[in-house]
This record gives C-alpha cells, structure tokens and sequence, in this order.
C-alpha cells in the first residue's frame, strides 16, 4: 500500500456537526421513550411480562435503547484523531459503538417482525398466547440474539464495522 492511500483504519471524511447534532437528538428522545416503555412494562403492577405482546414489544424497546444509545454516544466515541469533530474515544470505542448500533439496528426490524408473526397467528390462525409461546416465541428470542450477536461480532472481528 502506497502513502497516499487510506488504510482501513484511516477515516477520510470529517463529520458534520449538524448531522452529529441532529443524530443525538433523535437518538436521546427514542432512548427514553423506550426507556419509559421498558420501565411500564416490567412493573408488576402493570402486568409485567406476561403476554407474548410484552416480551415482543420488551425486545423492541431494548433494541432500540441499544441502537439509540449506539446513535447519541457515536459522534464522541470517534478517535480523538478526526480533525474538527466531537470524538473523545479510539479504534476500540468506535468498534464498540458500531457493534451496538448494527445490534440495535438488527434487532429492531427482527422484532417487529415477530410482532407481526404473532399478530398474524393471532388473527389468522385464532392461536392463542399458550401455544405462540411454546411453538414459536421462545425460539424466536433465541434465535434474533444470537443472529444479532453473531452479526455484529463478525462485522468488527472483519473490520467491517467501525
């Protein structure tokens, strides 16, 4: 490799400060309106996680603190090496936060697939909570943890991602 191309691990591009600035925004309002969603449903009072609903709906609101979270601490987890940005962090902190941002980003559209799974076997085919449950959610959980992990651990051990 010459001087005068970019390594994989050069950034080339200088971020925008309007775009970082709008970016925290957006990603500070859905944390916490998930994180409000998270907080009503694991209160007992309101019914915990007692339905396949909850849990489906308990997953979305996670992943997206993740990816939210992923979102607002971005522009200051970019090495301190960029010139005119916000980045306080190094290669490890900016590997870190795309590995949240591609979990979180992964897992939101997973989930709301299952939400959409269940509602069809709710509606469509009259299967009740008892049944999605046992035939088809605990699996689905399983399955959308480990794809996200598995995904987002290869896209930073490829160097894919960061």
């Amino acid at each position: 490799m010459s001087d005068t191309e970019p390594s994989s691990q050069q950034h080339t591009s200088k971020p925008n400060p309007v775009t970082m600035l709008a970016a925290a925004s957006v990603g500070t309002l859905s944390f916490l309106a998930s994180l409000g969603i998270v907080v009503m449903i694991c209160l007992r009072r309101n019914g915990g996680l007692n339905s396949p609903y909850r849990r489906i709906i308990f997953g979305i609101s996670i992943s997206d603190m993740i990816q939210s979270f992923a979102i607002l601490s971005g522009p200051f987890l970019i090495p301190s090496t960029i010139e005119d940005s916000l980045g306080i962090g190094n290669d490890t902190t900016c590997n870190m936060d795309g590995f949240l941002l591609v979990a979180g980003g992964t897992a939101v559209p997973l989930y709301t697939f299952l939400l959409s799974l269940y509602y069809l076997c709710k509606l469509k085919f009259r299967m009740t909570n008892e049944v999605f449950t046992r035939r088809i959610e605990w699996m689905s959980h399983i399955l959308i943890i480990l794809f996200v992990v598995t995904l987002s651990s290869a896209g930073v051990g490829l160097g894919i991602i960061g």
